[in-house]
């Protein structure tokens, strides 16, 4: 069920920069000072590009594995870039721009790190000491929308960086390098422009036909289409959207729920958490939404293997989308995963899934009569577990739950490659 081909990527994406210097080395200056700044600088360009979300790269590696490598990308290419700044000494205009770029680089990275992953939060005690930093730095005025506008700003560095280089003589007289450097520097240019403006530019926009009101929490928010390419998702699968009162370049992502055979019309299933989905879940009627995707690896494979769908909260959502998605007649587990029975919702949909998939069983896990999920009751209520038998298992919800779920599949020799989790990292 897993990709073989994706840890090749991971290695293509992490030695591009590495192939990169190697013009470097060739021009005679071999000094380790330049080897690290030309390491950073190509490092960097790659990464700004991935924090793109090319739909191309995200079919290739799940978007929360993307992100990692987008992080370690950037983590790297600063230490490679303090390397090379301690061991020169650059006077003038250029170093200026370089300090500059080095100094934006750390600013940008502490702040992404720290503000704009969820990931760091189960760290021990950093997490604990990052949650407290972000409460106080939001009661005066520094929110997650000003960091990420912040975020944005990173190509600029990749921009001072060039022209560092390139107002430094010892290099700009180095016909084979430049051609190289500025040769580099112009893919991401054009890279940017296609993937950061122009595919911006062009997003589907669609309109609000429906907000329902599930639980205190959790809403429905069904959109038609009005302009631009139509959504082509799969049950399972997400989006990224904006709305008007957000920033130009703040998109949200939100599983799809339902989506009809043409793509002209959409539900997504929502949690109310933040002010983003708090300013959501009371738009009018006839709002435009723009729509950026789709992304996700949650689909259902094309074998007739039974699915166990494990979800927890609001995972339930990519659970019915791709559950919807198999043959009618192919075998199924929904087991979710909820506080309590006052917390469950989509009852349309999970009524429909019965009607229309009567071989896809929908079993509800009450944590506070049950206690947390456990091994006794998978077996329990999932024959193939207890005999050994092929079972393709999704996973979606907090983090602990899928580690959980996960750490008891494999106890239960559930091969790791029928095992795919897809938790809220964002």
């Amino acid at each position: 069920m897993k990709n073989k081909t994706r840890p090749v990527v991971y290695l293509l994406l992490c030695a591009l920069p590495v192939v990169m210097t190697l013009p470097l080395l060739v021009t005679g200056h071999t000094k380790m000072k330049y080897f690290f700044g030309e390491l950073a600088y190509c490092l960097f360009i790659v990464d700004v590009l991935l924090g793109l979300r090319p739909e191309w790269i995200e079919r290739l590696i799940e978007l929360k594995k993307l992100y990692c490598l987008h992080g370690l990308l950037a983590i790297i290419a600063v230490i490679g870039a303090a390397c090379h700044i301690e061991m020169s000494h650059l006077h003038g205009f250029a170093a200026l721009l370089g300090w500059g770029a080095f100094y934006g680089a750390i600013a940008t990275v502490i702040l992404a790190v720290g503000f704009l992953t969820s990931q760091v939060l189960h760290v021990p005690f950093l997490g604990n000491w990052i949650g407290m930093l972000r409460k106080r730095l939001a009661q005066i005025g520094i929110t997650r929308e000003m960091v990420l506008l912040v975020h944005m700003l990173s190509p600029l560095i990749v921009v001072m960086v060039f022209f560092h280089v390139v107002l430094i003589h010892k290099f700009n007289r180095l016909v084979w390098f430049m051609v190289f450097f500025c040769g580099y520097f112009a893919l991401f240019i054009l890279g940017y422009a296609y993937w950061g403006i122009y595919q911006r530019l062009i997003v589907a926009r669609y309109t609000v036909t429906r907000i329902k009101r599930e639980t205190a929490t959790v809403f429905k928010l069904t959109l038609k289409h009005a302009k631009g390419d139509i959504i082509t998702a799969q049950g399972g699968q997400f989006v990224f959207i904006h709305a008007p009162f957000a920033m130009p370049n703040e998109y949200h992502p939100f599983s799809v729920l339902q989506i009809n055979h043409d793509g002209t019309e959409l539900t997504l299933g929502i949690k109310q958490v933040g002010d983003f989905t708090t300013k959501l879940a009371h738009v009018a009627p006839g709002t435009q939404i723009k729509i950026r995707g789709v992304y996700g690896h949650f689909t259902a494979p094309t074998d007739d293997t039974p699915i166990l769908a494990v979800a927890g909260g609001i995972g339930i959502t990519p659970c019915v989308g791709m559950l919807q998605s198999l043959p009618h007649n192919q075998t199924g587990y929904l087991i979710w995963s909820v506080r309590s029975r006052e917390d469950a919702c989509f009852s349309e949909e999970l009524t429909q899934l019965r009607v229309t998939h009567p071989h896809v069983q929908v079993i509800l896990h009450d944590d506070s009569e049950l206690g947390y999920l456990d091994k006794e009751f998978l077996i329990r209520q999932i024959p193939e577990l207890k005999q050994q038998r092929p079972l393709n298992c999704f996973i979606c919800g907090p983090a602990p739950m899928m580690t959980s779920v996960e750490q008891q599949l494999k106890a239960m020799q559930v091969p790791d490659r029928r095992i795919l989790d897809e938790g809220f990292i964002f």
